[in-house]
């Protein structure tokens, strides 16, 4: 029940809040053009490759990935979702603060995540199409490693912006821990939010208008929800 009460707020927030959130969409959509156009002729052949599918097929997770994951395009619409969520001031100021801020560090986090997801579908293909039962076993493992891969990608933006120690190993293992120790509520907004990230792409107004900016949310609520419990713990600065 939290995770539908995570979606639910940011889908109240964003609608607190269209105008605005429109807008950085628009923003978003634009900016993400040319990391959509560098990845399309160099990852979108390779990932066709690894998977053994058409490239039109493989479009559909590259948008996907482009939505959910880290995106330097994004930084500016997380940090303005962060101040949203946490209910302090909100302006149109904050996008180009945190474009400014984050987008170096967030281009670095997508090379990492694309890379990470380029591998293990590797390993899924390797193994799964060995002759070797047991080898195939192995294969089926990363599966999991799939899905936790994924999962982690809710909190890797969020913890960008909210965590005072900017490495990005400790971003990682902190979004690691988050997907592991939070893993009902982490399942359920990472498979609402891959249906609502893959029905987008075959909505191009809900892109242009919606989806990057709700997905933020979403992630910024997740991510400050659930931190909420450790820091209550801690007997001193989380």
């Amino acid at each position: 029940m939290r995770a539908f009460s995570i979606l639910w707020r940011s889908i109240v927030d964003f609608y607190g809040e269209m105008f605005p959130l429109v807008g950085m969409n628009i923003l978003w959509v634009i900016l993400s053009l040319p990391i959509l156009a560098l990845f399309s002729f160099t990852v979108l052949p390779l990932g066709s490759t690894i998977a053994q599918v058409s490239m039109e097929l493989a479009f559909v997770p590259l948008m996907v990935f482009v939505v959910l994951a880290p995106n330097p395009a994004s930084a500016g619409l997380h940090y303005y979702a962060n101040q949203l969520v946490k209910e302090e001031r909100v302006e149109f100021e904050l996008f180009k603060e945190g474009l400014r801020r984050y987008w170096k560090r967030a281009f670095a986090l997508t090379l990492i995540s694309l890379g990470g997801f380029l591998l293990i579908l590797g390993n899924i293909v390797f193994y799964v199409t060995r002759d070797v039962w047991l080898v195939q076993v192995i294969g089926f493992l990363f599966l999991y490693v799939l899905y936790l891969w994924t999962s982690m990608q809710l909190y890797v933006m969020p913890l960008l912006i909210e965590q005072e120690d900017k490495r990005i190993r400790l971003i990682y293992r902190n979004a690691a821990l988050l997907a592991i120790d939070n893993v009902t509520a982490s399942l359920i907004l990472t498979i609402l939010l891959l249906v609502i990230a893959a029905l987008s792409v075959l909505i191009p107004l809900f892109v242009m208008l919606v989806t990057a900016s709700l997905v933020a949310l979403v992630q910024h609520r997740l991510t400050l929800t659930v931190l909420e419990k450790y820091r209550a713990r801690s007997p001193g600065p989380a």
